[in-house]
């Protein structure tokens, strides 16, 4: 069956043989009721890095847990191997996932890769409404615990780059939100945030884009302070919020 798959083409050949082995065990396992597997993030525009995770929807007529259960060693291995992420959806959860999840799938939509089946997100549109709405509460979530991360650690700046690097993913991505629902084209969101950063004329945040990569790639910069960079993260995070609630 592996025959029948397709990859990004610049996938590191670790990443594109587990892929190859675990779509192939899905298949065996799920058999006709797997209808589609989708690479979404970094990996479907073959753009890893040596800390990304793999993130891959399997779409299903629906799940059954005794061929969920076949495919557990399977994903045990792949996990260990490339950081191997699946959603399992069903087909029909699609539009509540739009719904409840609006601000992901947006991006899901934007940047996916087909590896088997038909596009389960052909032609799909994400409502504007909902995607503002839970790119706001992604936001909000995002102010509320960076505050209690900061609070209980900012007496050990060292122990504050979790905290940093665990917010870059949900902030470019609310970003590439904010960028599609004020017109422009879609974007990768770290094209998306460096151009909203650029837009809101804040000079002290400039520096956002080319740190986030360089957290990404080498680790936490010696430069800026951690406990800076989370007071400008939170400053961030309630601007992009107040945009976003403009368009509401």
């Amino acid at each position: 069956m592996s025959s029948q798959l397709t990859l990004p083409t610049g996938l590191p050949p670790q990443t594109q043989t587990t892929l190859r082995d675990f779509v192939t065990r899905a298949q065996e396992s799920f058999g006709a009721n797997l209808l589609s597997a989708v690479l979404f993030g970094s990996a479907a525009e073959a753009r890893l890095r040596q800390h990304s995770d793999v993130n891959l929807i399997l779409v299903l007529k629906s799940f059954s847990p005794e061929q969920a259960a076949q495919l557990s060693p399977a994903l045990t291995l792949a996990r260990a191997a490339i950081d191997l992420q699946v959603m399992f959806l069903a087909e029909a959860e699609i539009p509540a996932a739009f719904e409840c999840f609006a601000q992901k799938f947006a991006d899901i939509v934007r940047r996916h890769f087909v590896v088997f089946g038909p596009d389960p997100f052909a032609g799909a549109t994400i409502n504007r409404e909902d995607e503002i709405r839970r790119t706001r509460q992604v936001l909000l979530n995002l102010t509320m615990r960076l505050r209690e991360r900061f609070t209980l650690l900012s007496a050990n700046p060292g122990l504050l780059q979790p905290a940093i690097t665990d917010s870059i993913g949900p902030i470019r991505t609310c970003a590439a939100a904010l960028h599609e629902i004020e017109g422009n084209s879609a974007n990768s969101p770290k094209e998306a945030f460096a151009a909203t950063i650029a837009s809101l004329n804040t000079p002290e945040w400039n520096y956002l884009p080319e740190y986030f990569s360089a957290v990404r790639e080498q680790g936490l910069p010696a430069s800026p302070a951690p406990e800076l960079v989370i007071a400008h993260l939170l400053a961030l995070s309630t601007t992009l919020r107040q945009r976003l609630e403009s368009h509401l």
